[in-house]
Order: structure tokens, then C-alpha cells, then sequence
């Protein structure tokens, strides 16, 4: 996971942060930072050196921001590297995003469905992923690990929030739950943002936004994550017995591999020794 961006301070007294749940765009992600300050529009223009009326525009997206101003916000108001990138993203146009039967029509089936395949053999969890989190291709230990998925539409981050349900899922086997629903949506923002145009990316979106904790890290944080790093261990939990261990999430996309395929695989920390996930 890239580094989380560090506290601001709170917005003042009679300057109400929104609670409405929005699908990213550059006008509503600079005014999310702005009110994450706690800046009135007067005060933010003398920090980032933009007129008061031109940050308005570019709020309320009735006027673009030019690669100078846009990096006049980036360091104005001090922006971490993956909010500095999610930013500029958001200044281009969005990308289609293909269909989870695309996906799974691409000639390099075959190899995933053999990388799966041994990693079975070696016990590991495995799994391809499309940007939204939805599961393209899954080995049988990752079914057997989740095997209520398919009540979630096949979705993680569904199956991580339950909107519409108080059963709990994640919350049983994952130690620090706060610490991965804050990375969930870090990463969520950054394809929400990509793919704003996407029905898809919105109806997931709109669902999500039905699970309060869900929305409340979506209004109230202003964090952003790219790819999750093997180097940040996650504690899980047995739900039956309590036993606790520590795993590794690798996630991303291969150096040659398209953007909108991520490979993942968890497998036991070898700090610990062999240990079932």
C-alpha cells in the first residue's frame, strides 16, 4: 500500500464538510481538499496563488485547470505523491472500462487460469481482479477461503461492506478491519476516478455508499492508495478458533500487463514459519 496521507486539521465551526457520497471528479476531489484544510474558498487562494473566482470554477467544473494551476493545487496544498498523481488522472479523460466477459475472453486466459493452478498446488490464495475489485479469475483455495463471495456479486469490496446487510464478513477475520476498509477505499478512490464514466463504476459506487463506514471514509478521508505492497503484512483472524497470523497481499499489474487485469495472491508471512492463511 502506497503512504496515506497525514491529518489535517479539522474543518472550523460553521463550515459543514458534505456528507453526500460522489463518484470523483477533478472539480469535487479539489474541493474535497480544500474543505479537508478546512479553507474557505478567500483563504485557499492565497495559499495555492489562484484567484478566488477561478477556484470556484474549477470546483463546480465550468472551468478547467490548466497544467500550471493544477500544480499550483498540487503543491499548494501539499499533496502527497498518490494524491499528486490521483489528481492529475482526474485531469484526464476518463478510461472505458471493459466488461468482466472481456476480460475473460482475452487470449491469456489460459496462462492466468495456470498461474491459479499452482498456486493451489502451493497452498496459496490466488486471484485476478478488475480495477473495481471484482473477481475475473479465482483459484479454488480463494473460493474455499470466501465462499460467500457470490452473494456479493462476486465483488470484494461488496463482500468487505455488506451494504444492506448486518451479517459481518470481514470484520471476523481481519484484525485491524479499520486500518484494510480505510485501504479499500483509498484504492477504490483512485479507479472511481479513472473509470468515472463507467455505469458500472457508478451502480458499485451507489451500493457501496449504502454502508455507513463505507461512507463516512469516502466523505471524511481524503486518502488514496495505489497497489498494496508486500511489504505492509496484514493480521488475520480464525473465526472459529481465534488463531492469528500474519499474511502478505501482493496486488498489482505486471510490468507488461494491461492496467485493468490486477494479479493477486496472499500467502503466510515466512517471518512465522508455515501456517494455513
Amino acid at each position: 500500500m502506497n503512504r496515506r496521507t497525514r491529518p489535517t486539521r479539522r474543518p472550523r465551526r460553521g463550515m459543514a464538510r458534505r456528507t453526500t457520497s460522489e463518484l470523483p471528479d477533478l472539480g469535487r476531489w479539489i474541493r474535497q481538499i480544500r474543505e479537508h484544510h478546512g479553507l474557505i474558498r478567500s483563504e485557499a487562494a492565497g495559499r495555492i496563488q489562484v484567484s478566488e473566482d477561478l477556484i470556484k470554477k474549477i470546483e463546480l467544473g465550468t472551468h478547467p485547470a490548466s497544467p500550471t494551476v493544477l500544480e499550483q493545487i498540487i503543491t499548494g496544498y501539499e499533496l502527497d505523491k498518490s494524491q499528486a498523481r490521483h489528481t492529475r488522472e482526474l485531469a484526464e479523460p476518463p478510461t472505458p472500462l471493459p466488461s468482466i466477459e472481456e476480460l475473460r475472453a482475452r487470449p491469456v486466459a489460459c496462462e492466468h487460469h495456470t498461474t491459479l493452478r499452482r498456486l493451489d498446488e502451493r497452498g496459496w490464495v490466488g486471484a485476478y481482479l478488475d480495477p473495481l475489485w471484482n473477481v475475473v479469475y479465482a483459484n479454488e483455495r480463494f473460493r474455499a477461503e470466501l465462499p460467500d463471495l457470490a452473494d456479493y456479486d462476486n465483488n470484494l469490496s461488496q463482500w468487505f461492506f455488506h451494504p444492506g446487510s448486518t451479517t459481518p464478513t470481514a470484520e471476523p477475520c481481519v484484525v485491524h478491519w479499520d486500518a484494510a476498509a480505510a485501504y479499500m477505499v483509498a484504492s477504490l478512490r483512485v479507479k472511481f476516478g479513472i473509470y468515472r464514466h463507467s455505469a458500472r463504476a457508478r451502480d458499485l459506487h451507489e451500493t457501496l455508499s449504502a454502508a455507513a463506514p463505507f461512507r463516512q471514509l469516502w466523505t471524511g478521508s481524503t486518502e488514496v492508495a495505489y497497489g498494496h505492497k508486500t511489504v505492509h503484512p496484514m493480521q488475520v483472524r480464525d473465526p472459529d478458533t481465534g488463531e492469528e497470523c500474519t499474511i502478505r497481499i501482493h496486488l498489482g499489474v505486471g510490468a507488461e500487463g494491461p492496467p485493468d487485469l490486477r494479479f493477486c495472491f496472499v500467502y503466510p508471512d515466512p517471518c512465522e514459519g508455515p501456517r494455513s492463511i
